[in-house]
């Protein structure tokens, strides 16, 4: 008997595990009222399918309402004349015990023990039929009071029933398959579901109620039958299913227990005489007494004992240990069984709410509630509490105001080292914190695991993560070592580095050394990366770095610095401005010279090149801002400062915070071109056009900032590459100098790259992706680079994504684009994140993008298809240019045509012969690849710089045809719309699709539309820029437009063009 009642507790409880029952889930059965009202439906199927009601019929007319939890699915006319319900979220109704009493009582029922056939021509039944099994009648069938089969009803031939009658299959499906249907009364088939397959089909007075329904019938036609709505009623009977009817239930898994019991929701649906959560027909399976709340009077719950001590609840001993079920303590937490079912808590977990209390203490010693970790709500959970010394039944155990979770305690933390051959054997956190350091602080050895801690120089021992919750203001970190592990290394030169991720530096920390107690320890504010290091091997590691400014490959550098002292440079601005010149001048080698300019009103060269530290020094001092901003003098005392006799690189730093006052001549510009000075400037605000200017004529970089550490970084950026060979053979963008002599990484590891090899492991990720040149270290004096995955091996992560693919996940519009330099050098731009351009002869830099969410910018100047790639010539918006191009690694038309609009399309057709125009070295059309005019308004390319390339006319012409399908009429004379009421008035004789050229804004436009409030355009984004991080912010775009802004925008037009044609 108990293996027996063993067997059935384990299918009982696997059967229903998914519905997640706990010890406290016994369901409330509710109060059964008397029925006073009419079921409302006609038709109901409680199956959550679509098409649970399925009619595949011409015509499906219903006079009542009709109701699905699933939906209503109809091949012709469906027409309900009351009210359509789906997904309803209504329950079965269950009316069996009405049923028998009503039909199945007393000694005038025809029972049948087994399947019941019969086939006849003329069938009447005139008493009740009840069969235990399917029952199958075929033939003229006239029902006259009720049928009713524990599985299916099938129904073959004309079928006849008058209104008191009932078809009722308790626990299968109803099938009607008949040339002549006439139905009156209830269909009711509750757990399956009903068929009516029928040439003529009348329902005339009818309730069905089903799983689902299914008519097969030229047209259907139901009424609402009040009689056998009056019957049902709205009240569902608690269900009693005698486990000696479970055969006739579906069971797909074939355990013995029906799919509806399997269903935990369904148990509220069963009767339960004595209300202790077992369903009487559970209790019936089980052996216990539906009657009887503890059948075997040990005191627990029969359902407790099923589902919570998994003991039989027909017996009081289970195990036959002599013990009774109650008075057994299955977890040993003090807690019986008896009072665990009392509590409420888990007999099987000696900790019910994972607090570190046993639920015993909790309710016997503590008085706290072991189902609330936290039973005071002072957010320390009990049982730190009574390691910390507080009462975890007050929140502000000392009354000082502060709740016990935020009060600091001196606690320690110890983590012992798993490797046995580390040299670091333990790692101790003591410090004054908040909760529980055990539970709240982890340490973990990342050896391996973190790349560059794993690879330092000189490193003792492992790497280690701390990661803590509590707050604190300092902590003591000691590491203990063991000194027979440290080999060469002497105890006196350990040294305490942290690793500084947002920085992605080593920081080198003061460190106390304790050599009777074998310990190094630091005092930190915060935790990381911590790690030992030999601090011999890591300083002559940096003391050795590598510079590139020195040796046979390096030319020495001459720079003016050129600084604005107009009366718009503040004392604040200037102290920035010396700040970030004295840096520049700190980083100087044997052999550079630094002069000193300055200019307002006029020009002056306050110190000549010198190498003299403290001459340049002295030269800033003293300096004030007063009067305008003069270019044009400026620019000649700054390429007059410089030796033009040196074969020393010349470099010019100009800057400037302000548009000049005076106008940019030629001759100003021709100065800078001639003069062979590689010519930068630094913007300090917003306005930087005219230096853009001054940089483009010496092939310089503008650079824009806000503050001195921008600053800075510009000067920085500048310095990087001045004066070092540029070569770079294998264009992987990493120039030969750092290949060949190794480039140094912030953990002080010095990597080498093959030169001659762009993807030195074979990835598919060239060198310059894997290694980027980082920040010249100051302090250090050397160059550090930045490692973004390992060059030597193709998971730099180890994360089972080969380096190539999971650089590739971020990328602009979802694919892979790059930017290539004029000598073919091709790097990968993220979206929004970072960017790279490569050094070379036309751009001259490098540049990092300096935030994740930085407004990034192109100024794309041309579309190309060649080799069967598109590639669109870019120059950048931002301070960080690079000029080069985006090659589209595969052909995305969407981020094309944002771009071009709908050129993609007429290339990839050839209806657009421009792939001749590109050529393997990187130059065709000097100007627009995009063109095939050959010269004027009509007929070419009339842009002069990648300004305006985007907006020249050939471009602007394509776009109107491809846009408007029309072709441009003749063009009108120029016209002055920079009056507001002038632009409303010209405008409204204006055709839409007409075609314009802007005088002051140099691009065109199409008019697509406009009224007398605003102007719908079609234009260039302004001068050509695509925002990166936007894709919305397209080349070409379609703008509504306020005549305000129209008259601001463009002001003069050239001329315009209607369309015709088209």
């Amino acid at each position: 008997m108990k293996n027996i009642f063993a067997a059935r507790i384990k299918r009982l409880v696997s059967g229903v595990a998914a519905a997640a029952i706990t010890v406290s889930a016994i369901p409330v059965m509710p109060a059964m009222a008397a029925a006073t009202e009419k079921y409302p439906y006609t038709l109901f199927a409680a199956s959550n399918e679509e098409g649970s009601i399925t009619v595949n019929s011409g015509n499906f007319c219903v006079n009542g309402n009709v109701a699905t939890n699933g939906t209503i699915s109809s091949s012709g006319n469906m027409n309900i004349n009351g009210i359509k319900t789906e997904n309803a979220g209504l329950d079965m109704i269950y009316i069996f015990d009405k049923i028998d009493s009503k039909y199945f009582y007393g000694g005038n029922v025809e029972e049948h023990s087994e399947d019941y056939v019969l086939d006849e021509m003329n069938i009447n039944i005139n008493e009740p039929i009840e069969v235990y099994g399917d029952a199958a009648l075929t033939g003229n069938i006239n029902i006259n009071t009720a049928l009713k089969a524990f599985e299916d009803i099938t129904l073959n031939g004309e079928v006849k029933n008058t209104n008191d009658s009932v078809i009722f299959s308790k626990y299968g499906d109803i099938v009607i398959d008949s040339t002549n249907v006439n139905l009156n009364g209830l269909v009711y088939a509750p757990f399956g579901s009903v068929e009516v397959k029928a040439m003529n089909l009348n329902l005339n007075n009818v309730v069905i109620i089903a799983d689902s329904i299914t008519f097969d019938c030229p047209s259907v036609n139901a009424n609402y039958s009040s009689n056998a709505a009056d019957f049902v009623g709205t009240v569902s009977e608690p269900l009693n299913i005698p486990k000696d009817e479970w055969q006739y239930m579906k069971d797909e898994n074939e355990n013995g227990l029906p799919d509806f019991f399997e269903d935990f929701d369904n148990w509220e649906k069963l009767a339960d005489t004595d209300g202790d959560g077992l369903p009487d027909s559970i209790e019936e399976y089980l052996g216990s007494d539906p009657s009887n709340t503890d059948t075997d009077g040990d005191g627990l719950n029969d359902y407790y004992e099923v589902f919570g001590t998994y003991t039989d609840s027909t017996k009081s001993d289970s195990d036959g240990n002599g013990v009774n079920d109650g008075d057994e303590d299955f977890d040993d937490d003090g807690l019986t069984n008896l009072e665990e079912f009392l509590n409420n808590t888990y007999p099987y977990s000696n900790d019910s709410d994972n607090d570190g209390l046993l639920d015993g203490d909790e309710v016997k010693n503590y008085g706290t509630n072991p189902l609330v970790a936290d039973t005071d709500g002072d957010g320390l959970e009990d049982g730190d509490e009574i390691i910390l010394g507080t009462d975890p039944l007050v929140q502000d155990t000392d009354g000082d105001g502060v709740i016990d979770s935020k009060e600091k305690f001196q606690q320690s933390f110890t983590h012992k080292v798993k490797n046995e051959d580390c040299a670091v054997t333990e790692v101790v956190v003591d410090m004054e914190c908040t909760g529980n350091i055990n539970r709240t602080t982890t340490i973990e050895s990342i050896m391996g695991v973190d790349y560059l801690c794993s690879e330092v120089v000189g490193l003792v021992g492992e790497p280690f993560e701390i990661e803590t919750t509590s707050e604190f203001d300092t902590a003591t970190l000691t590491f203990f070592i063991d000194k027979s592990k440290l080999g060469e290394t002497e105890f006196d030169n350990l040294l305490f580095l942290w690793y500084n991720e947002e920085d992605d530096e080593f920081v080198e920390l003061e460190t106390v050394l304790d050599e009777e107690n074998s310990t190094a320890s630091i005092v930190t504010t915060h935790f990381s990366k911590y790690m030992i290091v030999d601090s011999l091997a890591w300083f002559n590691a940096w003391r050795n770095a590598l510079d590139y400014r020195n040796g046979e490959e390096y030319s020495a550098v001459d720079t003016v610095i050129t600084i604005d002292l107009s009366q718009s440079m503040t004392y604040s601005r200037i102290s920035q401005v010396v700040k970030a010149a004295q840096n520049y001048i700190s980083t100087m080698r044997d052999g550079d010279r630094i002069a000193i300019v300055t200019f307002n009103n006029s020009a002056v060269t306050r110190q000549g090149l010198t190498g003299d530290k403290e001459l340049l020094l002295s030269a800033l001092k003293g300096l004030k801002g007063t009067g305008g901003t003069y270019y044009n003098q400026a620019v000649k005392q700054t390429i007059d400062a410089f030796d033009m006799n040196s074969s020393n690189t010349k470099i010019a730093i100009f800057m400037s915070d302000g548009e000049p006052s005076d106008t940019i001549t030629t001759h100003t510009l021709n100065l800078i071109s001639s003069s062979g000075v590689i010519f930068h400037t630094v913007g300090y605000g917003s306005k930087f056009n005219s230096l853009r200017t001054l940089s483009d004529a010496g092939t310089g970089t503008v650079y824009t900032t806000t503050n001195v550490d921008e600053l800075i970084e510009a000067y920085e950026d500048i310095y990087l590459f001045s004066g070092i060979s540029t070569v770079d053979n294998d264009g992987d963008g990493l120039y030969d100098v750092f290949e060949k002599n190794g480039m140094t990484l912030p953990n002080g590891k010095v990597i080498f790259t093959d030169p001659f090899k762009n993807d030195t492991d074979g990835d598919g990720l060239v060198d310059g992706l894997e290694v980027l040149l980082k920040k010249f270290d100051y302090s250090r004096h050397s160059y550090v680079f930045e490692l973004k995955t390992d060059p030597f091996a193709s998971d730099y992560s180890n994360s089972g994504i080969c380096d190539y693919d999971r650089v590739n996940s971020t990328n602009i519009y979802g694919k892979s684009y790059y930017v290539s330099s004029l000598n073919g050098d091709i790097i990968d731009i993220p979206v929004g994140t970072v960017a790279y351009g490569y050094p070379n002869i036309s751009c001259g830099e490098a540049f990092t993008a300096k935030a994740v969410d930085q407004y990034f910018q192109y100024r794309a100047s041309a579309l190309i298809y060649a080799n069967g790639e598109y590639w669109i010539k870019v120059n950048s918006g931002d301070s960080y240019g690079v000029w080069g191009y985006i090659i589209c690694k595969e052909k995305d038309f969407d981020f094309l045509n944002h771009l071009f609009y709908s050129s993609v399309t007429a290339i990839e057709k050839n209806e657009y012969p421009n792939e001749k125009y590109a050529s393997t070295t990187g130059e065709a059309c000097a100007c627009h690849r995009f063109c095939d005019w050959t010269t004027g308004i009509d007929g070419g390319c009339t842009c002069f710089s990648y300004d305006n390339s985007i907006q020249c006319e050939a471009f602007a012409k394509y776009v109107f045809e491809r846009v408007t399908g029309k072709k441009r009429g003749p063009w009108t004379d120029s016209i002055d719309l920079s009056n507001v009421d002038k632009a409303r008035e010209f405008m409204r004789d204006v055709p839409s699709c007409s075609y314009f050229r802007s005088s002051s804004m140099g691009h065109s436009f199409i008019v697509v539309s406009h009224s007398e409030e605003n102007v719908t355009i079609y234009h260039c984004n302004f001068r050509g820029y695509l925002n990166v991080s936007t894709p919305s912010s397209c080349i070409v775009q379609l703008n509504t437009i306020s005549y305000e802004d129209f008259s601001r925008w463009f002001g003069i037009i050239c001329c315009y063009t209607p369309s015709i044609g088209g």
